[in-house]
């Protein structure tokens, strides 16, 4: 559930990994034997846990899923500690983090980002320089997500992140709904019912609790 390539921070801060997929009880004896603060993972894997603060845990990162604020409250519920998003990707590293405001951060010690062939709703493509390739320079990587700067500028931040840019529904008017904008609704209000799709029930996923978790 963590970067298996590292074992500390600069010597001061361990990691560790747990194999995925992990039994539950191997979780919980790896947990109350390690205690760590801060465990990147995903979420599902750790629902059925419940209560984390009981191992020491202070904090949740997301890892290698796309999820809503809206979800990442509800986990927050489940885990009695923060859930933080992570933007990142293989190529590029860790792009930015979520904050305690609700903005991504970005990494500006390791990427020079970029928002490029921005909407009238300010999304664009995200593209970056990445700093630390020496090996095999990235210049102007075109990354294939859509974001959105913060007005709000506390360093260089997002105030959302949508997904992947050729991911879509297509209207009939011809204009793109990103799949990151499910279940929020016609883009504009205004718009008639048939311009759009109804996101399925489904894709909508109400969650309480451990006991509430899909079979």
């Amino acid at each position: 559930m963590s970067r298996g390539w590292l074992s500390s921070l600069e010597g001061k801060y361990r990691t560790f990994t747990i194999a995925e997929p992990a039994s539950i009880p191997g979780m919980i004896l790896h947990l109350e034997q390690m205690r760590p603060q801060a465990l990147p993972s995903h979420l599902w894997e750790l629902a059925e846990l419940g209560d984390l603060t009981r191992f020491g845990i202070r904090a949740i990162s997301t890892n290698s899923e796309q999820s809503t604020r809206l979800e990442r409250n509800n986990f927050e519920s489940i885990f009695g500690v923060p859930v933080l998003d992570e933007y990142s990707s293989v190529e590029l590293g860790v792009i930015a983090y979520e904050s305690a405001s609700g903005l991504y951060q970005v990494n500006e010690e390791g990427l020079r980002i970029e928002l490029v062939d921005q909407d009238e709703d300010g999304f664009g493509r995200v593209v970056a320089t990445d700093f630390r390739s020496w090996v095999m320079p990235l210049i102007r990587y075109d990354q294939g997500d859509l974001a959105a700067w913060s007005p709000h500028r506390i360093g260089t931040s997002f105030r959302e992140i949508r997904g992947r840019a050729d991911d879509y529904f297509l209207r009939t008017d011809g204009k793109k709904i990103q799949s990151g904008t499910r279940g929020r609704g016609p883009v504009d209000p205004a718009s008639p019912a048939d311009h759009y799709v109804e996101a399925p029930a489904a894709m909508n996923w109400p969650r309480k609790g451990p006991d509430m978790l899909p079979t």
